[in-house]
């Protein structure tokens, strides 16, 4: 037996993965949001589990973003925010 072989895992890593996020406000002062997501696995992963967490993944941070601006010590900030105009041509 080859004692330098490491151990087979059982759980597969995600080795890479990043997110791109897209604000672009419409015709009716609302904002639209795309989440861009590439992965990339250490090894065999179900595709349905890649596509699971690709479409997890970015409404739960939504959530999660919302949750810790609605925060009292966040609340100037978060209404400055709220009437900020951003020109998305810089």
């Amino acid at each position: 037996m080859n004692s330098t072989l490491k151990p087979p895992r059982k759980a597969v890593t995600i080795q890479h993965a990043w997110f791109e996020w897209r604000l672009q406000e419409d015709n009716l002062h609302r904002t639209q949001v795309e989440a861009i997501m590439f992965m990339d696995p250490a090894g065999p992963t179900p595709a349905g589990l890649l596509n699971y967490l690709s479409v997890s993944q970015p409404g739960e941070n939504i959530q999660k973003n919302r949750n810790t601006l609605s925060a009292s010590r966040y609340s100037c900030s978060a209404a400055a925010l709220a009437t900020r105009q951003f020109d998305m041509d810089q």
